[in-house]
């Protein structure tokens, strides 16, 4: 009987098939490339043909990566910038500097400051700015690019420089060894850079807003003075804040203080720092990610995002793009903390809740590990998109990881696909090829 079996099984399946099933699938990367997939994995092409959730970054991915400041408030003063659709707080000064690329900027420290700002305060904001970044402009045969750093410190300088300030004097007047860089913490949410000036050190602080907010007892003043921050300031600003992250902004909280001149320690200090200014980012949703959306739902997959952003931001992009409709359920939405929480103390409540899930936000880089995990515990065939280091993990656990083509190597490394316009909508054409 086992000849018997043996010769019914080797009738039954040709032996083109497996060729067939090869040549198909090696057609299909072809085509996919053109769509922007760069396919690493064949076997992942059919397997994304069945993918029933998805878990995708926002920053780059859901959204064009092209940060701007469009609204904040420096030492008292809130501004606002037309033309980006968003509302400032009531008394918001209009600022819509511009400066012209052929126009010679000033030195930081020597520039006209904005919006009548007081010397001090402009001058304290720009060396904040421009000392706590690692990213550089340089012109290239396409125009003056930003490299280096992340999107959010391009945004931030190219804020200084269309209000006419140059940050390459103010770091190229300091040497290297007076200057220490703490990079940016996705458990701490802020970066950090210390500045040896004289007998004394200063240090300032970068990051998100209402996490930067608590650690903040004083505020500038309009004359650039430290004044310590009550009960009513702090409630004014945490309103502001609010007021930016509800139109979809990244909000970022930029503070320093002074410590007496020491060696740098091995990480970065937690001290109590004076808040000098909140700026509101815009980037803006991709024109085709709400269609792309609409389309994976009706065929019945569903669609998941996970940000470092904080409720507000995370909660107004997501119905921007369609993820959460205008009157969505609480339980639709988890911050990092309470997913951690609920992973690490009731297991069984986050499987009751994922199925209603769309948003995490402020999640730590092993939220998203942890969330294919349980998706794949509960039987679903799971893709997910990521760029960094930390993105990895998941990327090689999920069923299809998709990585961005600007991504770190071992995000590529660790990937099924890549995703060669870092666009969500080039999941979509990956699922019609599966």
């Amino acid at each position: 009987y086992v000849l018997v079996a043996i010769t019914l099984v080797v009738v039954a399946i040709p032996e083109g098939l497996p060729l067939a099933v090869t040549i198909a699938l090696a057609y299909s990367m072809q085509s996919m490339l053109e769509d922007n997939c760069l396919v690493r994995n064949l076997a992942s092409c059919e397997t994304m043909g069945g993918a029933n959730a998805i878990c995708s970054d926002k920053t780059g991915t859901l959204t064009t990566n092209k940060m701007t400041v469009v609204q904040g408030w420096v030492a008292g003063t809130n501004f606002l910038r037309s033309g980006f659709g968003v509302e400032g707080v009531p008394g918001a000064l209009p600022l819509d500097p511009e400066q012209p690329p052929s126009s010679p900027l000033m030195p930081a420290g020597s520039c006209p400051p904005p919006l009548d700002m007081s010397p001090a305060v402009w001058n304290q904001l720009c060396d904040a700015l421009c000392f706590n970044s690692t990213c550089e402009e340089v012109v290239t045969r396409k125009g003056r690019q930003w490299v280096g750093g992340n999107k959010t410190e391009h945004g931030l300088l190219q804020f200084l420089r269309q209000c006419g300030a140059d940050y390459r004097t103010l770091r190229h007047a300091v040497e290297p060894s007076q200057v220490r860089v703490y990079p940016f913490s996705s458990l701490r949410k802020r970066m950090t850079t210390l500045v040896t000036k004289g007998q004394q050190q200063m240090v300032y602080v970068k990051g998100a807003a209402e996490l930067v907010l608590l650690d903040c007892d004083h505020v500038a003043s309009p004359d650039g003075l430290s004044v310590p921050m009550t009960d009513d300031m702090r409630q004014s600003l945490l309103e502001t804040i609010a007021q930016m992250a509800s139109q979809g902004n990244r909000t970022i909280a930029v503070a320093m203080t002074r410590q007496d001149r020491a060696p740098f320690p091995p990480d970065a200090p937690e001290l109590p720092l004076t808040l000098l200014a909140l700026f509101g980012i815009q980037d803006p949703i991709r024109p085709e990610v709400p269609q792309a959306v609409r389309q994976l739902r009706r065929a019945g997959i569903d669609v998941r995002m996970v940000t470092g952003d904080n409720l507000l931001t995370a909660t107004a992009i997501a119905q921007k793009c369609g993820l959460l409709s205008p009157t969505y359920a609480p339980e639709a939405v988890l911050e990092g903390p309470e997913f951690r929480r609920l992973a690490a103390q009731d297991p069984a409540e986050l499987l009751r809740r994922l199925p209603a899930l769309r948003v995490i936000a402020r999640s730590s880089p092993t939220d998203k590990l942890t969330l294919v995990a349980a998706l794949m515990h509960e039987g679903d065939i799971v893709a997910v998109t990521g760029d960094g280091t930390n993105d990895a993990p998941a990327l090689k656990l999920a069923d299809v990881g998709f990585a961005m083509r600007t991504g770190t190597d071992i995000a590529t490394g660790a990937s099924d696909m890549v995703l060669m316009d870092d666009n969500f909508a080039s999941v979509l054409r990956a699922t019609v090829w599966g």
